[in-house]
This record gives structure tokens, sequence and C-alpha cells, in this order.
């Protein structure tokens, strides 16, 4: 975890709604020194814990190349997103619909509520930075996959790297 001291006086006192929560992730991006903090590895993903309590929990993430989540859910957990350098893509599982595909550049954010399924993906040839935050802090999250033609939802904990499973990359 970083320096969570430079957040304290940002951290709600009660779990927030995915409006708040946006509004929570902008506001934390402003502080985030990234010079300090971000280190750029093309074989993983760049995750850092900046936060953690009783009512919310802050990530900065890193993104390259084709570095991409795979189609997950944040279980009983909202979340805002808010990109600081770069662009990412964001995928929502959609079937029979239209495309899902939502592309957020640096300043852009976006919420989205505890029903949400999506993946998230690099975007673009410039690496990405971006602050996600969840109210209340992550518990569990489900990872999808196809097995035999069927949907199927894995619980996983909090803090494995999320990682594309199976054939619902080429199914989206």
């Amino acid at each position: 975890m970083s320096d969570a001291n430079r957040f304290t006086d940002l951290l709600p006192a009660t779990t927030l709604e995915p409006e708040q929560i946006v509004v929570l992730a902008r506001s934390a991006a402003e502080r985030v020194e990234v010079d300090q903090l971000v280190r750029r590895d093309r074989s993983h993903r760049f995750c850092l814990r900046l936060w953690r309590d009783e009512h919310s929990e802050g990530w900065l993430l890193g993104w390259l190349d084709d570095q991409e989540t795979g189609f997950h859910d944040h279980d009983r957990s909202a979340g805002g997103v808010h990109v600081i350098e770069g662009s990412l893509a964001e995928d929502r599982l959609t079937f029979g619909a239209d495309d899902g595909t939502r592309i957020f550049s640096a300043g852009d954010s976006f919420s989205f509520d505890t029903q949400h399924i999506h993946r998230m993906r690099h975007h673009g040839t410039e690496p990405a930075l971006s602050l996600h935050v969840y109210s209340p802090p992550l518990s569990s999250m489900g990872s999808y996959e196809i097995v035999d033609g069927v949907l199927r939802r894995l619980s996983i904990p909090p803090d494995e790297e999320l990682a594309p499973r199976g054939d619902l990359v080429e199914a989206a």
C-alpha cells in the first residue's frame, strides 16, 4: 500500500453511491505522484493499492500493449474509474446487442453499480494509468469464462490479478 495518508481527508464516512465514487476517484487522482509510484512492466499490469478502509479502497493501475482484465464483476462493490494518462477501452458483456465498447482517455471518468460486468483493456499506443475506487471495499470478484458453450462465473479473491479466461474474449 502506498502512503495512504495523502488520501485520508478524502475518505468517506459511509459507503458511497456510484456517482460519489467517481468524484472520489477524480479527487484522489489529483494527488497521485506518478513518477514516485508507477513502474512500467510489459509482462504484468502495474497494480498498487493506495488505501483501504471500511468504506472504500483505491487502486492505481498501469496498462501497456495488450494488457487487459478479462470479463469480471466487482461483486457487492460499486466503482469509479478516472483515467490519468493514456487511453483505456471498457467492453460491456453484451449478447446480441450493439457494441458495448467505450473509450476513455486521460481526464475521463466513469462509474458503475454492483451489477456491472465488463473488461478493461489498454487502448492505443501510449502507456495508460487509471485510478479505480470501490465502495464498499472489494470482498470478492467474479471472473467469467465459457466452458462447453456455457457462461460460468468464478468467484475470485479481490487481490488476484484479473486475466482473460477461455473463449469469452472471442465470443463477446
